[in-house]
């Protein structure tokens, strides 16, 4: 029902991200998964299919480990086309980091109109020799011409070429950008348009994760279908603050009107009124008398000399009756119900 909701409310936009989110639960489960590149290292992997620049989530989809429909070899390719089926022959841009892209994936994604760009791990199957074997620029032969982009760094940092499958750009495009040095001055170095692409549309899925995390609804617990529940709490008020920072003609509010703002006022409009305390008003009424009785209950703190602050505990069985409180037979009953104007015999 979420994942509906969330398609049928936000019209994607041309840029669109997929990736990993990360569900954290460190209990025993069969599903949990350890990455110790994210944040959450440990927990229920998610596959997340984002807009690029809001971070509104389109499609999600929880990987159920050795019971996933989808296991086995080629796992990065069926979760991109299955977080894409919605998007055939409507020209969007899918970003996708190496483990999912692949050659056969970005082919059949063109196939049914939909244009993909990403990083790719140098052996995949479909690249030629030259980037498959990459022994020949280490020995210091030259490279071919279709890879003339590329950068050779010395000291401390290793040189390393990264690779970027791209079937929404010309990879042998002009494009530029500046990068500022330790002495403080800009220079403007070469980028293709594939990186550029990449660099500017690829963290959709973080930027989800990032409003996500910011005062997060749940409470710890055992149960991990209660983690899982309250993740999908935390995804749908993002996703409706993105759809209302977005809306046109919206009630106004304060000018910098955060996720927090947000979270507090659906909590006023849930809570409204109630109140889990009730209080005890006094019965005001003339016509019935105030009588010091035995009530028929335990001893109870008399109520008068509790507001007195008196230090000695002073308890009692008598009290008003009319009232419905506990007061000392003495001075204390007729002290009260004069203080508040109350006829008393």
């Amino acid at each position: 029902m979420v994942d509906h909701t969330f398609k049928d409310h936000y019209k994607p936009k041309q840029n669109q991200t997929v990736d990993v989110a990360m569900v954290k639960y460190k209990g025993r489960f069969s599903i949990k998964q350890y990455m110790p590149g994210k944040p959450i290292k440990r927990g229920m992997k998610v596959w997340m299919r984002s807009d690029s620049t809001s971070g509104y989530c389109h499609q999600f989809n929880v990987y159920m480990g050795k019971d996933d429909p989808n296991k086995g070899p080629k796992l990065g390719g069926k979760v991109v086309k299955l977080l894409c089926k919605d998007l055939k022959w409507k020209g969007h841009h899918i970003y996708m980091n190496r483990y999912f892209a692949s050659v056969p994936l970005l082919r059949c994604l063109e196939r049914n109109g939909i244009y993909g760009c990403g990083t790719i791990k140098c052996k995949s199957i479909g690249l030629p020799d030259d980037i498959t074997d990459p022994r020949g620029w280490r020995e210091g032969r030259a490279l071919p011409a279709r890879m003339e982009i590329w950068q050779q760094l010395y000291g401390k940092i290793r040189k390393k070429l990264v690779h970027f499958l791209s079937t929404n750009s010309n990879p042998t495009g002009e494009g530029s950008t500046f990068r500022r040095e330790k002495n403080g001055n800009r220079v403007e170095i070469d980028r293709p348009p594939p990186v550029e692409g990449y660099h500017n549309y690829m963290g959709g899925v973080d930027r989800n994760n990032q409003l996500s995390a910011k005062t997060p609804v749940g409470r710890p617990a055992k149960k991990w279908w209660k983690y899982l529940f309250f993740y999908m709490i935390n995804l749908c008020i993002t996703n409706a603050y993105i759809v209302l920072s977005e809306s046109v003609g919206y009630p106004p509010r304060k000018k910098r009107y955060s996720l927090l703002d947000f979270r507090i006022e659906i909590e006023k409009q849930l809570t409204g009124n109630f109140t889990k305390r009730t209080k005890k008003t006094v019965n005001k009424q003339p016509n019935k008398d105030h009588v010091s009785v035995r009530l028929n209950r335990n001893k109870r703190r008399c109520k008068w000399c509790t507001k007195q602050g008196d230090k000695k505990r002073k308890e009692t069985v008598y009290g008003c009756i009319n009232c419905n409180i506990h007061l000392c037979k003495e001075s204390c009953f007729g002290q009260y119900h004069e203080e508040h104007g109350l006829p008393f015999n």
